[in-house]
């Protein structure tokens, strides 16, 4: 998959191109997570509301949710408190769609791509 555009599941759901997610390791997008939250990270997606998707390069599996918020340089910082996705792929819709602070969005990148599956399944 080169990328994906989804801007009808809740506010907008997008997974960069290659070439935009590498540029953002050279200074295009937030590498490193200060604050609530000390991780450095890929940014590999997007929302429609201006919020970006973070993958751990720590751990290689968390996925992070970044709202629009303070960037200076390569740092993102953190609000002051950390969320966890609800368990059910409504919880991850109602999450995704809200401008509240960042948050754990899934554990693993698999988490978070069966939770995008679930929201493409007819109810």
């Amino acid at each position: 998959m080169s990328h994906l555009s989804l801007p009808d599941v809740g506010v907008g759901l997008f997974v960069h191109p290659a070439r935009q997610t590498v540029a953002g390791l050279h200074g295009d997008l937030p590498t490193r997570l200060v604050g609530a939250v000390e991780d450095s990270v890929v940014v590999f997606g997007s929302d429609g509301g201006g919020a970006l998707f973070a993958l751990s390069r720590t751990d290689g599996a968390t996925v992070y949710r970044l709202p629009p918020g303070r960037v200076d340089g390569d740092l993102y910082h953190c609000a002051p408190t950390a969320d966890d996705l609800a368990a059910s792929p409504q919880g991850f819709l109602t999450l995704a769609a809200s401008p509240q602070g960042f948050l754990t969005l899934a554990p693993s990148l698999q988490g978070f791509l069966t939770h995008v599956e679930a929201q493409l399944r007819p109810i």
